[in-house]
């Protein structure tokens, strides 16, 4: 799929690591297509070589692959909410 291809290339001009997802159990597009995706460098070669044909989704190798891009996962929306909330509040402060 030409849109998930050129999300991937969006991705990896950041300096990240795209992944091609496939289903989870859930029907969720979160399970990498390839296997040792853990291994994946900032390649183009690799970036292009991914099923995008077959991805469901696009996620993004975190750790080192990725500059040190790090996620923090909440999935209660309150909380979510209080700490995007805080996290403006103290960017704000001088």
């Amino acid at each position: 799929m030409a849109e998930l291809r050129n999300a991937a290339r969006a991705i990896f001009d950041r300096g990240w690591v795209p992944l091609a997802l496939g289903p989870d159990a859930k029907g969720k597009p979160k399970r990498p297509l390839l296997p040792k995706w853990s291994e994946f460098a900032h390649d183009l070669e690799t970036c292009d070589a991914q099923p995008w044909e077959r991805a469901e989704g696009v996620g993004i190798l975190l750790g080192a692959a990725s500059d040190n891009l790090a996620v923090v996962d909440i999935d209660d929306t309150e909380l979510a909410e209080a700490t995007f909330a805080y996290m403006v509040r103290r960017h704000a402060l001088p």
